[in-house]
């Protein structure tokens, strides 16, 4: 029996091109067993098991694809072209029309962390992102809706002044280093997922992607309360003695993870027919 056989809905399907026995696109050893193991894959099935959409997952370990990190969507031309027909002909031998398909060729990053199911899904948030398409405009809202409820309803409570509160995503890229450090230590005191509880997320950005991830694991995002305070040392921030304003700001961090839900949602639907290079 073929790994890619034990798999129901939602991983449809999963395959694996190249030989894992061996340093090429892959790096390191213990990714490559991670993803091979059938004990590893069969935790990668409950784990992908919170959301509606099928999933199919191809994972491609050659010298063709070392160059081949973080491409986005792309079509089966681009594939044939660029990993060659084995893996055309692996990704066409799946259901693609009515799957998200991830083809992995590497676990590359700033920070060594293993080839886990929390990470195949931070990195899709990656791949989501990448380009223009209905999937680029989807990773957008989900950003903004984090971005707009943070500085418009819930900073101000703890006596964030900003000019133009109305933030989007964009303007958090371009803005100032100030106010997308707030987002980041914000996030570290009210996300639950690992990276904000041990204040480890590496960017503000990466706040979008590990909420993403989350729901993406578990079917649903999470905050914590409003903390008490939060920022680093020297610039720490507390809530405001203001009850209508907190208690807006209450509201406002409920909202915002139910919106996240629906735009999580909505971006995994747009991601659905579409093959993606990680």
């Amino acid at each position: 029996m073929k790994l890619h056989q034990l798999f129901e809905t939602p991983i449809k399907d999963i395959d694996h091109v190249g030989d894992f026995d061996k340093r090429f696109s892959w790096k390191h050893k213990r990714d490559r067993m991670l993803v091979t193991h059938p004990a590893t894959l069969a935790r990668v099935k409950e784990k992908f098991g919170n959301v509606k959409q099928n999933i199919n997952l191809l994972f491609v370990n050659t010298w063709e694809a070392d160059d081949q990190t973080e491409i986005g969507s792309v079509n089966v031309g681009y594939i044939r072209d660029n990993l060659g027909d084995e893996v055309s002909d692996a990704i066409q031998n799946m259901d693609t029309d009515n799957s998200i398909n991830i083809i992995f060729t590497n676990n590359k990053g700033d920070q060594r962390i293993p080839m886990t199911p929390w990470i195949m899904a931070h990195r899709m948030m990656h791949a989501f992102a990448r380009y223009g398409g209905a999937t680029k405009e989807q990773y957008v809202a989900v950003a903004n809706n984090l971005t707009l409820f943070t500085f418009e309803y819930i900073l101000p409570s703890y006596g964030f002044l900003y000019p133009n509160r109305y933030m989007t995503f964009n303007k958090l890229m371009f803005g100032s280093r100030n106010d997308q450090l707030m987002f980041k230590h914000f996030f570290h005191e009210i996300g639950t997922f690992r990276s904000a509880r041990e204040k480890k997320l590496r960017e503000w950005f990466e706040v979008i992607n590990e909420v993403g991830a989350q729901y993406i694991i578990t079917g649903k995002i999470k905050f914590n309360e409003l903390p008490q305070c939060f920022g680093p040392k020297g610039k720490r921030k507390c809530l405001m003695d203001d009850e209508p304003m907190v208690g807006q700001a209450e509201d406002a961090l409920n909202s915002m993870g139910d919106y996240a839900e629906l735009s999580m949602d909505e971006l995994l639907d747009a991601a659905v027919g579409k093959i993606f290079i990680m």
